[in-house]
């Protein structure tokens, strides 16, 4: 787990200490990402990040990461499991091989310089969400993972675009006054949450699983209210990059198989799936809540990996 925010200001040129409001909103995120607390900011943005270490423990690894150009600025929260096969399917087509770190965000980061946005992120398979500028173009990119397993607020501060990992770090950017949504407090009366795009405040939103955005500082602001519905205006597009509905993207269920072989095609798919998620430079641990997923999981972990595999669970008296 790990922390992003970041600011896109609507007046190119900072009239305020944009350095200083990126590190206070990137330290409310501290207990995000522990091990580090770094920032990056130019006369377009401001990004901040922290970091929770998971692949290449060394300094090498920290963010925000630039790509080998300098193109491309990374704040990256998640894991991407698939990312060796990813290099190796760079090196092959492009020949390039100078990676300075073994961590996925130094790989996602890169791949940017071969491949365009929906390429990279259908090729991807992980829990993220990221924020990535690009130098060049002076465009913003966020975007979440098909599930929403990494979460990501998005919105407008008067007139600046903000973005964080969580609500806190946009409630610490100094203009930071909006108010709270009358829609936002009726649904969470209704259905006891805040459903998405909508967050708890105005002009302040959830980007949706399997969603992205890219923007401009010369953007018109806009106002979301439906979910995962495609949106492009002045230096703004959000757009969703994968479905569920995607027969594509799933077994199917149609082909006739006897009960054994659902059995077993159950038991492989869940093994792959468990096996890819075992990368790790620090210990791997399971949290076991009593039921059958959990167990499960444990033992496809054990099936999986020659380490110890450290469980835990919470107990409290009189329970």
């Amino acid at each position: 787990m790990c922390g992003i925010t970041g600011i896109l200001p609507a007046n190119i040129k900072f009239k305020h200490n944009i350095k200083n409001d990126i590190l206070v909103m990137t330290e409310s995120l501290r207990h995000r990402g522990p091990n580090s607390l770094n920032h990056y900011s130019d006369e377009y943005i401001a990004l901040g990040h922290t970091r929770l270490s998971v692949l290449d423990l060394s300094s090498r690894a920290t963010q925000p990461k630039k790509s080998f150009t300098g193109r491309f600025i990374l704040s990256f929260n998640g894991e991407i499991y698939n990312h060796s096969k990813l290099r190796s399917e760079i090196e092959e087509e492009h020949g390039f091989k100078n990676w300075e770190s073994s961590s996925d965000t130094l790989t996602l980061v890169n791949m940017f310089e071969f491949w365009d946005l929906e390429k990279i992120l259908n090729k991807m398979k992980g829990m993220f969400a990221f924020a990535l500028w690009d130098k060049k173009l002076k465009k913003l990119i966020l975007a979440r993972d098909r599930f929403g397993e990494k979460p990501l607020y998005f919105g407008w501060i008067e007139k600046d675009f903000v973005f964080g990992s969580e609500l806190k770090a946009i409630k610490k950017h100094p203009k930071f006054a909006n108010s709270i949504s009358d829609k936002a407090l009726s649904l969470y009366t209704q259905v006891h949450y805040v459903p998405s795009p909508l967050s708890i405040y105005n002009d302040i939103y959830k980007l949706e699983p399997a969603n992205f955005i890219v923007i401009s500082n010369e953007h018109e602001q806009v106002k979301l209210e439906k979910k995962n519905i495609e949106v492009k205006k002045k230096g703004f597009l959000k757009k969703k990059w994968w479905n569920h509905k995607d027969k594509s993207n799933f077994y199917d269920l149609k082909t006739k198989l006897n009960y054994k072989q659902k059995i077993e095609f159950l038991d492989k798919t869940i093994s792959a799936s468990v096996n890819r998620q075992l990368i790790s430079d620090v210990p791997i641990g399971s949290f076991l809540s009593g039921g059958i997923d959990s167990t499960l999981m444990t033992l496809m972990m054990k099936r999986n990996t020659s380490q110890q595999v450290n469980t835990f669970t919470i107990g409290m008296e009189n329970h």
